[in-house]
């Protein structure tokens, strides 16, 4: 009896697996639009594109230094960045230098969000992420935190970059959960 049972449930497993199988009308047979990608409450000024590069979706716009960008009800500004053979006591990995990035972020929405300095990455030529340096000071640091709406706070984010590497751009991805992306160019 147990070797019928066990005989019905294999088939049932079968069965099943067989139609949870894939079919001519996949999804990545389309192409993605942005529309797909954009929650129904977005604004059209935030549309999103899929970039060739693979790199998800991102603000159709790389921002400058001084432009405020906003994603997920955070405002981000990059007040200024400047390099620097040394920071905080840190020790530099030879052929690079610290590059600090100055930023504001505030909150515009009704809710209170997180925010997190590993939510930036710097990209150099080679398109490599630059290590981020976190000091045992943390004087003016940027780390993790919470915004109520309205509040708005600034920091540093601290990078080790390459020497003479005149590519430097800021990603900021607030949501590990979306795709979306903003971009700042730091020349």
């Amino acid at each position: 009896m147990r070797k019928i049972v066990g005989m019905f449930l294999l088939a049932g497993l079968i069965i099943s697996a067989a139609g949870c199988g894939s079919s001519s009308n996949k999804a990545e047979d389309k192409p993605a639009t942005a529309e797909a990608s954009q929650p129904a409450s977005a604004a059209p000024e935030a549309a999103v594109e899929n970039t060739a590069a693979g790199q998800g979706d991102t603000d159709s716009k790389t921002y400058k230094i001084g432009e405020t960008a906003e994603l997920f009800d955070l405002q981000v500004t990059v007040d200024k960045v400047e390099s620097a053979a040394s920071y905080n006591e840190q020790i530099l990995k030879d052929g690079t230098e610290f590059v600090l990035v100055h930023v504001t972020l505030k909150n515009a929405g009704k809710e209170q969000k997180n925010y997190n300095s590993a939510s930036f990455n710097l990209l150099s030529s080679s398109g490599s992420p630059d290590l981020s340096v976190t000091t045992l000071d943390q004087s003016g640091e940027l780390h993790i935190g919470q915004l109520a709406p309205g509040e708005t706070v600034s920091g540093v984010l601290p990078f080790e970059h390459p020497v003479g590497d005149a590519v430097k751009m800021l990603e900021f991805h607030p949501n590990m959960m979306s795709e979306r992306v903003l971009r700042f160019d730091l020349k």
